[in-house]
């Protein structure tokens, strides 16, 4: 991609005239088609991106779907192309070129009107529908990807090429994807998104041009998406009115189904607020699992299948997936685990040692040298239910062991992975009890607790076949007795067996752990 320059002309047809922006996964250049004698924008991918054939064959797919979409609020997709450079490998989408300035630059200069705020976020939201519609989720909406015409209108702009940059593979050193400001947090948490996921993205739009700024911030990413996880943000200006409140703050809910679940949705919020009436209240979708709520649609992300969403928190010290509160006798009122609608809570969960909430997917430096990863994500297969009471000899295995379950009458699950719950059932994890174990019990424990365990190896001389960290599988902390909601996946680093290839250690972890495995294995460099 240094080889481009002013006059530059891309497969005979499309001459560079100016660059517009550089980012994260290549450069925008205004050109000229000297086919069809009209003005576009050209989005170059870096090198490493265009000589990659897992992303191209992403991008391409992206680049079809994205083409599909059309709305007078979305910047359209005209053309896609490679060059067949050997040196220099180059892929390319071609957009509509849209006259105006990013809502960043307008946000420069201060906090916008509440009028035109609304105005915005409604053109916005109406445009998002548009693409929830057909199973697409922009996973990256922000002020720079919202263009701002002369005539008032707002574009969206990079749907799909968002979606696809969260896709690849983080094996670059110091490679971030995404911007932590406006990372919704099962985004943030590395777990499933939909709609309302964008929703989110656009209520923090709406906060930072009522404000002048983002509710969160910090020095660096990953604290960032920890805030998005676990911080209310702040209160918004005295001179917002209580409706247009209520609608930023339903937006910027922690938990997904507190949201208005749809673009439309959101825009319908607008136009209440601007009536003088508040937004319908949320209406918690429970529903049964591999169902879909009425009115949503199944959506098509990067996010493998069966990741778990997780919900999220009212500010309080626990992960998100809880609402509510009800101590029981005996607990002296400590440590209440919200959302268990009268469930035991944890005593001992020591108060002064917040809970290592899940980091951002995307922020995560690859560690230097080969480690190999499997992820086990199937089930025991027999299909069994275990019930353990406080106290019971289960029970206090399970303690000792470094993971305690906080609901009553815990059942092992029947299908072929953990996943999370709607009533807020949790799992405590204590990392120092889990170091220096074999890995098998380990991973063993962990999923009878309903957490997915992931098993990475790494050499460190410690003995073979013992755990040596238990952490977050997006690469964040787990402290002291944090705890985790059912279905949180979680890494287990490990000693290979001496002797073993990389290979046979994972089939001795593999055979420990379940007697019918089901692998994906993958190698990080």
């Amino acid at each position: 991609m240094s080889g481009l320059s002013t006059h530059s002309v891309l497969a005979g047809r499309y001459r560079l005239t100016r660059r517009i922006a550089i980012g994260g996964m290549g450069e925008v250049w205004r050109a000229e088609d000297e086919q069809l004698h009209r003005v576009v924008a050209v989005k170059v991918l870096k090198t490493e991106f265009s000589s990659d054939p897992t992303f191209i064959d992403r991008f391409r797919a992206e680049a079809r779907t994205t083409a599909l979409l059309s709305h007078p609020g979305i910047a359209r997709a005209l053309d896609y192309g490679e060059t067949a450079d050997p040196d220099l490998p180059t892929a390319y989408l071609v957009m509509e070129l849209v006259e105006g300035e990013p809502l960043s630059a307008v946000l420069v200069h201060g906090p916008l009107p509440v009028g035109r705020t609304l105005d915005i976020i409604e053109q916005a939201a109406t445009a998002m529908h548009a693409a929830h519609e057909i199973g697409l989720v922009h996973r990256d909406i922000k002020p720079g990807n919202l263009i701002m015409t002369p005539e008032g209108r707002v574009k969206i702009t990079d749907f799909g090429v968002a979606r696809v940059a969260f896709s690849v593979p983080l094996t670059q050193h110091g490679m971030v994807v995404g911007t932590a400001q406006y990372f919704p947090p099962e985004q943030a948490a590395g777990g499933t998104v939909g709609p309302a996921s964008d929703v989110y993205s656009l209520g923090v739009v709406a906060y930072e041009c009522l404000a002048g700024h983002v509710p969160f911030n910090a020095d660096n990413p990953l604290a960032v998406a920890m805030m998005q996880i676990r911080n209310p943000p702040p209160p918004l200006p005295p001179h917002v009115s209580g409706p247009v409140r209520a609608m930023v703050q339903r937006a910027l809910a922690k938990d997904p189904a507190m949201r208005f679940a749809t673009g439309a949705a959101f825009a319908a919020a607008v136009r209440d607020v601007r009536a003088g009436r508040y937004p319908p209240p949320p209406q918690p979708r429970m529903t049964p699992a591999g169902t879909h709520p009425a009115g949503s649609h199944p959506v098509r992300t990067a996010t493998p299948a069966g990741q778990p969403m997780l919900p999220g928190t009212s500010g309080r010290r626990t992960l998100p997936g809880t609402s509510g509160r009800r101590t029981l006798p005996g607990t002296s009122g400590r440590h209440t685990l919200p959302g268990t609608s009268g469930r035991r809570t944890l005593p001992g969960a020591s108060g002064r040692r917040s809970a290592a909430l899940l980091g951002a997917a995307g922020l995560v430096v690859a560690a230097t040298g080969a480690t190999i990863a499997v992820v086990l994500l199937h089930g025991s297969g027999d299909g069994s239910t275990q019930t353990q009471r406080p106290g019971s000899p289960a029970s206090s295995a399970v303690r000792s062991s470094g993971v305690r379950s906080s609901g009553v009458g815990a059942t092992a699950p029947g299908h072929s992975e953990p996943a999370p719950t709607a009533d807020g059932r949790q799992a405590v994890v204590d990392p120092e009890r889990l170091i220096g174990r074999p890995v098998g019990d380990v991973v063993a424990r962990l999923r009878s607790e309903h957490l997915r365990a992931q098993v990475t190896y790494v050499r460190s001389g410690a003995p073979a076949g013992s755990v040596t960290a238990v952490r977050l599988a997006s690469g964040a902390p787990i402290e002291r007795r944090t705890m985790l909601p059912w279905g949180t996946s979680v890494e287990v680093v490990a000693e290979p067996e001496r002797g073993s290839t990389p290979h046979s250690a994972v089939g001795d972890a593999a055979k420990i752990c379940w007697p019918r495995p089901s692998l994906t294995i993958g190698v990080r460099s």
